[in-house]
């Protein structure tokens, strides 16, 4: 995985889609899971943080192009050039499953 590098960056996500759970209501299936950003410096302090909330509502051929291909979270973030490392967290709103990835930041030494 490529470090980040403060200032603005994409990230893109792709939540395990086995580890969501789906639910058919109106003609579509949805599923809902929170994203949280957090951007830690060397010391293990936070230095930013941000939460979202995601909310799928899939018609059935675009439920069955996800099952095969996935589903994607696209997000502009703000690298704080004191952030060592960012901590992402994926929480599934019906069955609280976890998943969590860190990926290093080119570190600049500013007091």
């Amino acid at each position: 995985m490529n470090p980040l590098e403060p200032g603005p960056e994409e990230i893109v996500l792709k939540p395990a889609f086995q580890d969501l759970r789906f639910e058919p209501t109106a003609g579509r299936t949805k599923a809902s899971f929170d994203v949280a950003f957090v951007q830690i410096d060397l010391h293990g302090r936070v230095v930013a943080a941000l939460e979202d909330r995601v909310r799928l509502s899939l018609t059935p051929e675009m439920y069955e192009s996800a099952k095969s291909e996935g589903t994607y979270y696209h997000r502009k973030l703000w690298i704080e050039p004191r952030a060592e490392k960012l901590r992402v967290v994926v929480r599934d709103r019906a069955t609280d499953a976890l998943g969590s990835v860190s990926v290093p930041v080119h570190f600049l030494n500013i007091k």
